[in-house]
């Protein structure tokens, strides 16, 4: 996709114009790193979400207080995307909602899965400092 920007007639006018397309490429370069980023919490969230809701099918484990931080971190797609993007952002330490994740027995492959999207999270934040 090509964007044709008008070259005024200053003096300045062929900067300008190349100035401007870069301006459009760095921002159509944005939307796709927040689309593809927004993939990726999606894509982790629905996993995420599903382990928590399977393993609280019941209204003991609802209401089990052990159980509370797993359902307050990811017992709804939204808030586990908004766990997901606190975790990688720093707005709260990955500790805890790994800690809420390890309440759910049997669900080491839950565990190793958001170990997996930590390193994918940090490497990606490492990989924009370079």
């Amino acid at each position: 996709m090509e964007f044709r920007i008008p070259r005024g007639n200053s003096r300045y006018g062929s900067a300008t114009s190349i100035f401007s397309r870069w301006g459009v490429e760095s921002c159509i370069q944005v939307v796709w790193v927040f689309f593809f980023l927004f993939v990726v919490f999606y894509m982790f969230g629905i996993a995420f979400t599903s382990s928590a809701i399977n393993f609280l099918d019941t209204l003991e484990r609802r209401q089990d207080p052990k159980y509370a931080s797993l359902q307050q971190h990811f017992g709804s797609l939204d808030v586990s995307i908004l766990t997901l993007y606190m975790s990688m952002t720093g707005g709260q330490n990955w500790g805890v909602y790994y800690e809420a994740l390890t309440t759910v027995p049997g669900g080491e492959f839950t565990c190793i899965l958001f170990i997996v999207y930590i390193t994918f999270a940090a490497w990606q934040q490492a990989e924009c400092v370079v």
